[in-house]
């Protein structure tokens, strides 16, 4: 049973990962890693909603700062991107897809591993020494 709540998060990384390749292959390097920041907001948001977690004013004040940057580099990449020819082959809205996917599934998956190592028992050991080390 411990094996199956492992692989969630194991299968969302996985979904993660396989994004990073598709949105890598859409979008230029440095827009991607602006718009990859927006992970911590996605992991903020669903700690809030799986953990019941608490933010201060100034935290929030901090997510919502760096969601208008990153709205802001979008919507300047989407401008010039009209303006400019694009590489052949490459789409910003699939690219940005994938990258809205990996959040979301990057942020859920460490957000229930957390979960799930804070539900720990002792009879639990495989799950809780390697990750108390």
């Amino acid at each position: 049973m411990d094996s199956l709540k492992v692989s969630v998060p194991a299968f969302l990384y996985v979904v993660q990962n396989m994004m990073l390749y598709v949105a890598l292959s859409n979008l230029t390097a440095p827009f991607f890693q602006v718009v990859y920041q927006f992970k911590l907001v996605t992991t903020a948001f669903v700690s809030v909603l799986l953990l019941e977690r608490k933010y201060s004013l100034k935290q929030w004040i901090c997510l919502i700062v760096l969601s208008v940057g990153v709205a802001t580099v979008v919507t300047g990449e989407h401008e010039k991107g009209e303006k400019s020819k694009q590489k052949i082959n490459q789409s910003t809205a699939i690219g940005l897809a994938a990258v809205s996917t990996a959040c979301f599934s990057s942020a859920i998956a460490g957000v229930y591993f957390e979960k799930i190592l804070k539900k720990c028992s002792i009879k639990n050991e495989q799950i809780c020494l390697p990750v108390s080390m």
